[in-house]
């Protein structure tokens, strides 16, 4: 199982690039990580990718997203932050599917669409009310070196 800690987050080279959002009193980036590390939550991010042709993120955002989680906190923050927080997010994905040994295929896919009378939040029937795309990842196999 992963163990990416804000400290892990903030050493790695993009990860710094976000310490203000790691920094937030709401959501609190530890709770976050926290959150997508969980054996089910890994397992369902990596089901995304295998058996749903979606993101990983896409395997746990809509959960993410739910009030009783960090939905309160998001819809919060301005427009701005919240663009920050996904941009860290997806970084944090990717730290953890490196982790569980796969790897980025350079391509994003769909979590929603925007919607047309309100361009901060996705259409109803999005998986995501906030994030448009997410990382795509493969499992890295013997042959590959990152």
């Amino acid at each position: 199982m992963s163990n990416v800690s804000v400290s892990d987050f903030l050493q790695s080279d993009r990860g710094r690039l976000f310490n203000k959002v790691t920094e937030y009193a709401r959501p609190d980036f530890q709770a976050v990580l926290d959150f997508l590390q969980t054996p089910e939550r890994i397992r369902r991010m990596k089901d995304a990718e295998l058996h749903h042709d979606r993101p990983a993120l896409g395997g746990v955002v809509k959960e993410l997203e739910e009030p009783a989680f960090f939905g309160d906190d998001l819809a919060s923050l301005d427009p701005h932050e919240r663009q920050r927080f996904n941009q860290a997010l997806g970084y944090a994905v990717k730290l953890i599917m490196h982790e569980e040994g796969w790897k980025p295929q350079g391509k994003k896919g769909s979590l929603g669409q925007r919607d047309s009378n309100n361009q901060y939040h996705n259409t109803e029937g999005s998986l995501s009310r906030y994030i448009i795309r997410a990382e795509r990842y493969e499992p890295v196999t013997s042959g590959d070196s990152d």
